[in-house]
């Protein structure tokens, strides 16, 4: 494969919706607690040697003993030793943290719920959210219907940079089995997510343009039922990550009789894994030809504060100069129109003045409020002009 050959994209992809990237991780309850609406993740040998001398033999007594709901409840007691050692926080529901909290079930049974939650896959130096490579590969190898049956070559014109993290956050709640027919959820498991709005840039360079990639994007999913209602202009949806469903890996559509009839959920109704894909580069060409086209606006405008809102909003753009120039150019011409305006508005007052001549006591009289008047700033607005010809009546 000749490498050289490869188109480069540079992308942004959002979520959608909650993602889960399965690891096969889970965070264990001797690990973590919950407090305060964040789960506060920590070192157990740490959170053992934080404690003082009899607590820590009540610790060891439990471990001893296997009594794993009775370490939970303990670990419970002990929230401000371990926020001193936390080096993780993450936000969770109301409803994950009312469960970890409570002693007995809503029916008045123990609650032995153990509490090992799934993890989403993670940078382990930030602890933010990362989207790998392969998660992507997978559904545009769908897409663009590479298959098993392809040469190796064609299946590496394909290659995806993990996903760097942007912005958005990683979320603790419940995921739900939703049957399609009774409308009724079950099975609740405790997940990370990466919440919906969570925004990531990566790389993907392949031999297929990106209106190849995009056409067959729309192909692919204008089939399949429960769809996200996303309006894209211009990029794409695609759907990844762990809770797809079936559906949605392979490239023909289910028959009918074979669409799953149970689906998962997150929280209230929340369908897993949709995101948005948009490329970079053509955004920062639109962008481009926008500003040049504001540019080559505002070089005919005379609207001074517009053109300097501009100016300002982009400090280091290209042809600011020649915008600057052009807008001082614009402020001397305004001056000069006052300053005109000003001169003909002196000079049909100065006529007036001068008809009064005939009676001096008055002309007199009137000449002294007309020199009053003009001599101000506000009226002469800086005329050089204006200020000769008042000397002269003096």
């Amino acid at each position: 494969m000749n490498r050289n050959n490869l188109h480069t994209y540079h992308l942004r992809l959002t979520t959608l919706s909650p993602v889960h990237i399965g690891t096969g991780e889970v965070y264990e309850p001797t690990g973590f607690i919950i407090d305060e609406g964040k789960l506060y993740e920590f070192n157990p040998m740490e959170f053992y040697l934080a404690l003082d001398g009899s607590t820590r033999k009540n610790l060891e007594n439990l471990i001893l003993n296997e009594q794993w709901i009775d370490i939970i409840h303990f670990y419970r007691t002990q929230l401000d030793v371990a926020k001193k050692i936390t080096f993780n926080q993450i936000n969770i529901v109301p409803s994950v943290e009312k469960k970890y909290k409570a002693l007995l079930n809503e029916d008045g049974t123990e609650n032995t719920n153990q509490f090992l939650i799934e993890k989403t896959y993670i940078d382990p130096n930030t602890f933010t959210p990362v989207i790998p490579g392969s998660s992507l590969k997978g559904v545009l190898t769908s897409l663009l219907k590479i298959t098993d049956d392809d040469t190796i070559e064609k299946r590496q014109e394909l290659i995806i940079s993990d996903s760097t993290f942007v912005s958005g956050d990683i979320e603790i709640g419940y995921s739900y089995r939703m049957n399609k027919e009774k409308n009724q959820k079950t099975l609740p498991q405790m997940l990370a997510v990466i919440k919906s709005g969570s925004v990531f840039h990566l790389t993907i360079k392949t031999t297929y343009t990106w209106e190849q990639i995009k056409n067959s994007a729309m192909e692919f999913y204008r089939s399949k039922n429960d769809k996200i209602d996303k309006v894209v202009s211009s990029g794409f949806i695609a759907r990844i990550g762990k809770y797809c469903g079936q559906e949605f890996m392979i490239d023909q559509p289910l028959p009918q009789e074979k669409l799953p009839k149970t689906y998962t959920i997150y929280g209230n109704n929340e369908k897993f894994g949709w995101v948005e894909l948009s490329n970079l580069d053509e955004e920062k060409n639109l962008e481009e030809k926008e500003y040049q086209s504001n540019i080559d606006y505002f070089l005919k405008s005379d609207d001074i504060q517009a053109i300097q809102h501009f100016i300002d909003k982009h400090p280091n753009g290209d042809r600011l100069d020649e915008l600057i120039k052009y807008k001082e150019r614009v402020i001397a011409q305004k001056q000069q129109n006052r300053h005109q305006e000003v001169n003909e508005k002196f000079n049909r007052a100065y006529e007036v003045l001068e008809k009064k001549k005939g009676n001096q006591k008055q002309y007199k009289k009137e000449k002294e409020k007309f020199i009053k008047k003009w001599k101000q700033e506000k009226n002469h607005k800086n005329s050089e002009y204006i200020l000769k010809e008042i000397d002269k009546l003096k």
